[in-house]
């Protein structure tokens, strides 16, 4: 007597199918936090409990050029000086504000950060969003801290869990993007 067949489907074409589904999968899934046009920083606000502020209205509304002076600006006030950035002539770390929003890069990192200015009660003013390290990296939840300093803005990046993954660096404000830095 012979052996029974299996209605078997041979492997490969088990594979190819579920390669199929994760490329579907990652198709749709551009959506929060990863470049799509989801709702990203708010579904970060509301991960951390935070709610949105306005960031012209904070204390560091006037390192970054606020007209409004602290307490009386609207939310999504324009900024004079909208480019943080580690150096005049060649950034190795930017970000760029608009409005309560930022985008924050550490380029020689692979870093890359977008959130929205918020606050939690108890807690220090800061951006909630999602950082990604590398072009296909996976988003995570993170903060990004900026404080006024004697010559600049200093930035802390960190994760949900409150490690670092970039910082603290000084940052100086000004009204353009410089050339990106050359990395090792």
């Amino acid at each position: 007597m012979g052996k029974p067949v299996l209605n078997a489907v041979p492997i490969w074409r088990g594979l190819a199918g579920v390669l199929a589904a994760c490329g579907v999968a990652l198709l749709l899934g551009c959506g929060p936090g990863v470049g799509g046009t989801g709702t990203g920083s708010q579904e970060a606000l509301t991960a951390f409990g935070a709610a949105p502020a306005t960031l012209c209205a904070s204390p560091l509304g006037a390192s970054l050029g606020c007209t409004a002076s602290p307490g009386t600006a609207s939310p999504g006030s324009s900024v004079a000086l909208p480019w943080l950035v580690d150096s005049a002539s060649a950034a190795r770390v930017t970000a760029h504000v608009s409005g309560d929003d930022v985008a924050f890069e550490a380029h020689c990192e692979g870093l890359h950060f977008e959130g929205r200015w918020g606050a939690v009660a108890g807690q220090g003013e800061r951006f909630y969003g999602f950082a990604t390290l590398g072009s296909v990296g996976t988003p995570v939840l993170a903060t990004l801290s900026l404080v006024p300093q004697a010559g600049g803005v200093s930035t802390l990046l960190q994760d949900s869990q409150g490690r670092v993954l970039s910082g603290p660096h000084l940052l100086l404000a000004q009204t353009t993007p410089p050339p990106a830095a050359a990395c090792p």
